[in-house]
């Protein structure tokens, strides 16, 4: 038995520790989930606001769709190590959301572009990075976001085993 209450005192501080750590987390996970509401709320609020005017606008819709927070707001967590996490789940859920993909098989690009944006964001085969385009020409095909990651993966995976070499 006083081993057992031995093993029991050393296992208790751990345990707190990671209850204490679990419910940080979970607070910033609900500050950022409250945050992000916000930011959809006000932008849902923006987008009702100008589409109500009687006579609509679309520069002043565009202006004020552009004005209001995305996710780059929300950026700064990323590199947080207790908010990683929720971070990328919130990107995830954003993308659902607010981003269309295409893809151009002659030249072998994927397209990504917000709903509320004028820019795209343009994934090449062969450099295996995001860079920011100006428009999205007329000819891709739509694709969903799973082609569009499976597609990113692939050449991605592609590029790194053309860089390393054969592995002996």
């Amino acid at each position: 038995t006083a081993q057992r209450t031995a093993a029991r005192t050393v296992q208790r501080p751990a345990a707190r520790g990671q209850a204490g750590l679990a419910a940080a987390r979970d607070r910033r996970y609900g500050i950022v989930k409250w945050a992000l509401l916000a930011a959809l709320l006000a932008y849902t609020f923006l987008v009702a606001r100008a589409n109500s005017a009687r006579d609509v606008d679309f520069s002043a819709i565009s202006s004020r769709m552009a004005a209001a927070p995305g996710i780059d707001v929300l950026e700064p967590l990323q590199f947080d190590d207790m908010a990683e996490e929720y971070f990328w789940e919130l990107n995830d859920l954003y993308k659902d959301v607010f981003v269309e993909y295409f893809f151009d098989p002659q030249e072998q690009r994927v397209y990504q572009q917000a709903l509320h944006e004028d820019y795209c964001h343009v994934f090449e085969r062969g450099d295996c990075i995001w860079y920011e385009g100006d428009k999205l020409p007329s000819d891709l095909i739509p694709v969903d976001k799973l082609f569009a990651e499976r597609m990113e993966a692939n050449w991605t995976e592609e590029m790194m085993d053309v860089s390393l070499g054969p592995v002996s």
